[in-house]
């Protein structure tokens, strides 16, 4: 997607049900989002169609692919995070840790919740984990 550094359409991914799987990459006036969810190819795609219009963004989609982890009401399965987890977790997509740029750090969030950032992004990686379905927690 191109990107002039004033707009963000993050909030359109999150409300639709997509996550970050690691922070956006920009480069050359473009950004590349690596996303999570559980609908289908065809809602992705409906998905996808709807930020175009409502954004008159440019979204180019270079790769789906599909994880074993799956849910039945559409979403992320948040379900299999531990509390701790669930919290830090959507602290960090609140605070707009995986936005690009990024408008917190690792350590602001750490410091709010009152622990290490080492244990902060414990928590969080073992939550992307679960959320990735990797079998390793």
């Amino acid at each position: 997607m191109d990107h002039d550094g004033t707009t963000q359409i993050s909030e359109e991914f999150t409300s639709r049900g997509f996550v970050y799987a690691e922070p956006v990459n920009g480069q050359h006036g473009l950004e590349y989002w690596t996303l999570l969810t559980n609908y289908d190819r065809e809602t992705v795609k409906t998905l996808l169609d709807e930020i175009r219009e409502e954004r008159d963004a440019e979204i180019t989609v270079t790769k789906i692919t599909q994880s074993n982890a799956t849910t039945n009401n559409g979403g992320l399965p948040l379900h299999r995070l531990s509390r701790r987890q669930r919290e830090i977790f959507q602290l960090a997509r609140d605070r707009g840790f995986y936005e690009w740029p990024k408008q917190t750090s690792a350590g602001e969030l750490a410091e709010e919740l009152g622990i290490t950032t080492s244990t902060f992004h414990e928590h969080l990686h073992k939550a992307e984990a679960k959320l990735l379905g990797s079998t390793t927690e």
